[in-house]
């Protein structure tokens, strides 16, 4: 059923017209309109529920409670047990990942650190789209990035290529390429 509104009707009108069209909708608004204003009513005049207020009895505590007889006993203490977490929960440490491992490709010239910083240098995970990225040193990359390797000194690296299963970083003149070990 269609009603035709007029466009120099108030909202209220509106309203209303719309109800009357719908009519299981308006009957259900109207009682809950109703219900809105009896229970308004009823908070504003304080015909509401009382205040309840608690007992204390002797001791403060229930009679079920007095009963009771506790006893604290002080648990065990181990060293190494019970004062550090067992599993870091949040550390990558190749569980879901694949290990790395680095190998120096090429050093032109004698370079100075390149070992540790091979050694600096760990590889969780490989991502490959449109926009290839890698997760080394617990921080995500993509080729031109430069990530930092701490040792003797902090050493800067940059990223030059990500491929599937490699990622090729150079140190000054030296290559190193990372690669994902597949867990057994």
């Amino acid at each position: 059923m269609k009603t035709n509104i007029d466009k120099t009707d108030n909202g209220l009108n509106q309203l209303l017209n719309q109800l009357a069209a719908q009519k299981k909708k308006g009957v259900i608004a109207a009682a809950l309109i109703v219900l809105m204003i009896f229970m308004w009513v009823r908070l504003l005049s304080d015909k509401g529920p009382k205040n309840v207020h608690a007992a204390v009895t002797g001791s403060g505590l229930s009679e079920a409670a007095q009963k009771l007889k506790v006893k604290f006993i002080k648990l065990p203490f181990v060293q190494g047990r019970h004062d550090v977490l067992a599993r870091d929960f949040f550390k990558m440490d190749g569980q879901f990942f694949g290990r790395s491992e680095a190998s120096i490709v090429s050093i032109d010239g004698g370079i100075d650190g390149v070992r540790e910083v091979a050694q600096g240098l760990r590889l969780d995970a490989i991502s490959t789209g449109t926009q290839p990225e890698a997760f080394i040193n617990d921080r995500l990359v993509k080729v031109g990035d430069t990530v930092l390797v701490e040792g003797s000194k902090t050493y800067e690296c940059e990223i030059v290529s990500i491929k599937e299963n490699v990622v090729l970083v150079k140190y000054g003149e030296a290559e190193i390429e990372l690669k994902l070990k597949q867990p057994d």
